[in-house]
């Protein structure tokens, strides 16, 4: 990536882009059957541990990305062990390590920044008729890739960006 220019973000970060979308397509797709369950599940505890239940169904994604980034390194480490980084830390045991609950957390954040700064973006740039694509997308209704899906995926792309970038500040720092 040496001759790659800075500012146009790297490989990596669109496809952790790309995959955050996905999975958080995922998760949307399965929001009605999670509200339902939710919803039947604080309807037979008792009221105190409800807004328990709402944190744990709302910090799920962190634990999720923790798990698939820990096997996915698991798999590549033992399938691919050239593939490995060598400042990146020995994948063991079946249990996330700190980088993986690292990119649970960071993974999070992402959804939440690319969400919040897509939607002024998107009433901004989008034509009136365009707009309903836009509403479509809120509403959990539209194709895969619309406009505003193509916005969030850029937007997210741009913020992996910027934590590699950091990342690997910090790592010519420790050297």
């Amino acid at each position: 990536m040496k001759n790659w220019p800075i500012w146009i973000p790297y490989p990596n970060a669109w496809a952790s882009g790309f995959t955050l979308l996905v999975m958080r397509e995922v998760f949307l797709a399965n929001s009605q059957w999670l509200s339902t369950l939710v919803s039947w599940v604080s309807r037979i505890m008792p009221q105190k541990f409800v807004p328990l239940l709402l944190l744990g169904v709302i910090l799920t994604p962190i634990g999720l990305v923790a798990i698939a980034h820990h096997t996915l390194h698991s798999i590549l480490n033992q399938y691919f062990p050239e593939s490995k980084a060598p400042e990146s830390e020995q994948v063991k045991g079946f249990f996330p390590g700190l980088m993986s609950w690292w990119e649970g957390l960071y993974s999070w954040l992402v959804i939440l920044l690319a969400s919040i700064i897509t939607v002024p973006l998107a009433i901004a740039i989008l034509q009136p008729d365009q707009l309903s694509s836009f509403w479509l997308w809120l509403l959990n209704t539209r194709p895969f890739f619309s406009p505003v899906s193509i916005l969030w995926l850029l937007i997210a792309a741009y913020l992996y960006h910027f934590e590699g970038l950091v990342r690997n500040h910090l790592m010519t720092l420790r050297r």
